[in-house]
């Protein structure tokens, strides 16, 4: 289904679009079909979900090269952006299936279309400062072959209930005459603290069997996660959540009433007790030792046995990625997670995905010291 007519200025074929937009459309609305009867979200059969994936897995693969021409502008800025109190990481990568599945069932005004993040880029910097100058390096940028769509601000504009912050930038390929044009990239920026806490919030959830990113799972669980993300803004001088439904109760309006908060309700979970034992016996192993030599990344988490897969692939074998991203899916139980990425170091793969490494431990160090300084107060006070 892929043509290798085309090869790029760099040398590599990325793949092209092989199908009509209204057949992309049809694939995305056949994930999210529902029994007409109980109105309950259906299984497709075996051939027709072929069918469906082959279609889907070329609309994600004609997002590579959009997605390669956008980090290297990315990367540009960040380089201009400092200083850093360590390097910073800029990282690509695919959206997988199940989350394209999940997004299309949980929002029914989405299409596969509309979906902006198939592609996705990240920059994680040191400060909220940094984030801000390079967001608006890249606006203001004169970068070919990108065009500006919107920007959604989760720092000063509408930080979220969940407690995600962070600045999403989405931009069109701009490449008229190839398929790729008008492709939606979505580019995350995010401060090393936005970033503990997002890769957190996902390994718990993939711990527990709950969808946190979606604002989905137990509610005591999810206001931690509000309550730390709340602090957190506080120690980065950027908006807290405000209350809402999602916050499960008021968001206190000072970091010591936070602290306090989060302190009580980290002893009643457990919570650093459970977060922190993601680690233990966990190992993860590559299918080839020439790492170093590698662009992109097969990551695949198996959460029975506590194993991280890492296959690498060269940049100019793209298609072959692509191929064993869709076969690993196809092949996914509930217990298994797979995703494709791309760093520009591999020692940036574990800062860049930790939440595949079931790496919680930078969030638990920063939690205790908010628990400390809380406990602290309090013996102070009754002083």
């Amino acid at each position: 289904m892929i043509s290798s007519s085309l090869t790029d200025l760099d040398g590599v074929a990325y793949t092209e679009l092989q199908y009509s937009r209204d057949q992309v459309l049809a694939a995305g609305e056949a994930l999210r079909r529902r029994d007409s009867a109980t109105g309950a979200f259906v299984d497709l059969p075996a051939d027709e979900l072929r069918t469906v994936r082959e279609v889907i897995d070329n609309w994600r693969g004609a997002h590579n090269r959009p997605l390669v021409t956008l980090r290297m502008n990315l990367q540009n800025h960040v380089g201009h952006v400092g200083p850093h109190r360590r390097l910073p990481i800029v990282a690509q990568r695919i959206k997988r299936e199940e989350s394209i599945r999940h997004k299309l069932r949980r929002f029914a005004w989405l299409n596969l279309l509309d979906m902006q993040d198939i592609g996705g880029l990240r920059a994680i910097v040191s400060t909220v400062g940094q984030v801000r100058e390079l967001r608006d390096r890249h606006k203001q940028g004169r970068s070919k072959r990108q065009r500006f769509i919107r920007e959604d601000d989760y720092l000063d504009d509408k930080p979220k209930a969940s407690g995600y912050r962070g600045i999403h930038l989405i931009y069109a390929f701009d490449c008229p005459g190839t398929s790729w044009h008008d492709l939606n990239i979505e580019i995350q920026l995010r401060t090393l603290l936005q970033h503990e806490w997002a890769t957190t919030n996902e390994v718990v959830g993939y711990g527990r069997g709950e969808k946190f990113k979606s604002g989905e799972g137990d509610p005591r669980w999810l206001r931690m996660f509000t309550l730390t993300g709340a602090a957190f803004a506080h120690m980065e001088s950027t908006k807290p959540p405000i209350e809402s439904a999602k916050t499960y109760g008021p968001i206190p309006a000072t970091l010591q009433e936070l602290r306090a908060e989060i302190a009580a309700l980290e002893k009643e979970l457990k919570f650093t007790e459970y977060v922190n034992g993601f680690g233990f016996g966990f190992q993860h192993v590559s299918t080839d030792p020439n790492l170093k030599a590698s662009y992109y990344f097969l990551l695949r988490l198996d959460l029975g046995t506590n194993r991280l897969t890492i296959t690498p692939y060269r940049r100019d074998h793209v298609r072959q990625a692509e191929a064993a991203l869709a076969k690993a899916e196809s092949e996914r139980t509930d217990a298994v997670d797979v995703c494709l990425v791309s760093v520009q170091q591999m020692k940036n793969l574990r800062k860049a995905y930790p939440n595949y490494y079931l790496d919680t431990g930078q969030f638990v160090q920063r939690l205790r010291t908010l628990i400390r300084d809380a406990t602290s107060s309090s013996t102070a006070a009754s002083a």
